[in-house]
């Protein structure tokens, strides 16, 4: 989407900063309940700010700063990453404003075929870039896709039929993704916006 001339870019981090401080300032209670519904409203916000053009999240090339993962003992902080913020490729207003991009989606829906067909197509400066590059406001990298999709789009979670909905092809083969991922050099041990790296979340007993 080309950018509008009212549109602003945030680095994640920055983003994240100005949400806490925003909530920490309307939010006078340490009620789980309030705060719960306080950070759903705030990220429906971020997301219409993005499907609206006003504002894009900067695309990154190495770990976020780690001092925001000491913020995660802060309920506002914890609920925002649980929550995954932006990172939700079954938004049809993200997918309509192309906010994630091709080789994310490719990764996240397990479509083996045209990720091959992308690594195929790049040099090695290229291959390099996407392999470290990270997205959205949760800042997950390739490895993160590929985890997240895997648990997503199993037959158990309840995105399994939404995806499928709203995505025309949905391959699952994440298995093998994440086999050439790691022949490629992807780094497994990069860390999200929250500090973790992608095997959290693939050993968490309750995943994103």
């Amino acid at each position: 989407m080309a950018a509008s001339h009212s549109e602003r870019e945030f680095k994640a981090e920055v983003l994240i900063i100005n949400m806490i401080m925003k909530m920490k300032s309307m939010i006078k209670t340490r009620d789980e309940e309030q705060i719960k519904n306080e950070v759903a409203k705030e990220i429906a916000q971020l997301i219409n700010a993005i499907t609206t053009g006003q504002i894009k999240i900067s695309t990154s090339y190495e770990d976020p700063n780690p001092l925001l993962s000491c913020c995660l003992s802060e309920p506002i902080m914890s609920k925002m990453v649980t929550s995954r913020l932006d990172y939700q490729p079954n938004i049809p207003e993200l997918l309509r404003v192309k906010h994630f991009s091709d080789w994310m989606l490719n990764i996240y829906l397990g479509n083996f075929t045209e990720f091959m067909k992308m690594i195929n197509s790049m040099n090695e400066h290229e291959l390099k870039q996407h392999l470290n590059m990270r997205e959205t406001a949760m800042q997950f990298g390739a490895v993160f896709h590929v985890v997240q999709g895997a648990i997503d789009n199993s037959a158990g979670s309840h995105l399994h039929v939404l995806n499928r909905t709203v995505h025309s092809t949905v391959e699952a083969k994440h298995l093998q993704i994440l086999e050439k991922l790691l022949e490629l050099g992807a780094d497994v041990n990069s860390c999200d916006i929250a500090g973790r790296e992608a095997l959290f979340y693939c050993a968490s007993a309750d995943p994103l």
